[in-house]
């Protein structure tokens, strides 16, 4: 495949070549495809301005053409191809023979800053208690055991994702072993409710260089996450951390939040991924993988199914003829 492909494009006209370079980049070049920011004083501003407004008004003033491509859900469709199973894999681990250790990442839905629904963030909340950095915390309790490396529960608002990622897992199962057994004999700790809310306030951009603030900033204002989304989002944090018995109500949480990442607690991952487009990737190799899928058998069922994914299964291919 590679040597036809290699062929073809050796066969096309240099000219030609030019020719589809330029159409790309008239493609590109539209004022509606422009995101910029300029990060310096006002007397600096006000120097560029003129010269930035040409280079914008060089730009085509035609609406950019979007895009549209196939929405199938390529690797899953080799995928399904390859093993004649038609049923969305929840389980899938890539087959990396180059490492002795192991990977986790897993993911399901949580909050953003556009969500202010009290439900929500209570489950925001709780999918912090044991997040972060402190010394009950996954990250530290499973550094300090040796079975991963950078690891721990996280609640990306940015994303807007519950996710446990854990890598340089000597084995894979035990790991995940060890952080559900360290959940179920948490003891019980109402200062973690302050911890978990204190975590709200913690993504702060102070110690970034000016310019790398100043590109977040405009970043997010273009993406609407204004800063009067942001003050809504944490005064609804804030108003939550006066409920009464409010560590009750994340702890009551934890097997429905954390369970939808950490397969053997709380709720399946078959649940999870239904209510909340939960997904468990692993990467190691099949040593590693098979050592698992037995952990993921005893914990979600006999039946459950831990999909091979291979390096070819991401390939980008066309069809092609191959004279």
């Amino acid at each position: 495949y590679l040597c036809v492909q290699i062929a073809q494009d050796l066969a096309v006209h240099p000219a030609q070549v030019l020719d589809n370079i330029k159409l790309i980049l008239e493609s590109i070049r539209k004022k509606d495809n422009v995101r910029a920011f300029v990060v310096g004083s006002g007397e600096s501003q006000s120097i560029i301005r003129d010269a930035l407004h040409d280079i914008i008004n060089k730009l085509s003033d035609e609406p950019a053409t979007k895009s549209t491509y196939d929405t199938t859900p390529t690797i899953v469709a080799r995928l399904q191809e390859r093993t004649n199973n038609t049923n969305r894999p929840i389980f899938v681990g890539l087959v990396n023979e180059g490492s002795r250790n192991g990977v986790h990442i897993n993911n399901s839905e949580g909050a953003t800053y556009g969500d202010t629904d009290p439900d929500k963030l209570l489950r925001f909340l709780s999918a912090r208690l044991y997040g972060g950095g402190g010394a009950h915390s996954m990250f530290m309790k499973t550094w300090g055991a040796g079975l991963a490396y950078s690891n721990g529960l996280r609640s990306s608002i940015n994303q807007g994702r519950i996710i446990y990622y854990a890598e340089r897992c000597p084995d894979l199962g035990q790991t995940m072993q060890f952080v559900v057994d360290q959940l179920n004999n948490a003891p019980y700790d109402t200062s973690l409710a302050a911890y978990a809310v204190a975590q709200t306030f913690s993504g702060v951009r102070s110690g970034g260089r000016y310019t790398t603030r100043g590109e977040a900033m405009a970043s997010d204002i273009a993406d609407g996450v204004t800063p009067d989304v942001v003050k809504e989002f944490r005064l609804s944090i804030l108003e939550l951390s006066k409920s009464d018995n409010l560590y009750d109500k994340l702890h009551n949480l934890m097997p429905e939040t954390y369970g939808e990442v950490l397969p053997g607690y709380g709720v399946s991952a078959a649940d999870a991924a239904a209510r909340s487009n939960a997904y468990y990737f692993l990467i190691g190799p099949e040593k590693q993988l098979a050592g698992y899928e037995k952990y993921i058998k005893k914990a979600e069922g006999e039946t459950t199914e831990l999909h091979r994914l291979y390096p070819r299964d991401f390939w980008l291919t066309a069809d092609i003829p191959s004279n």
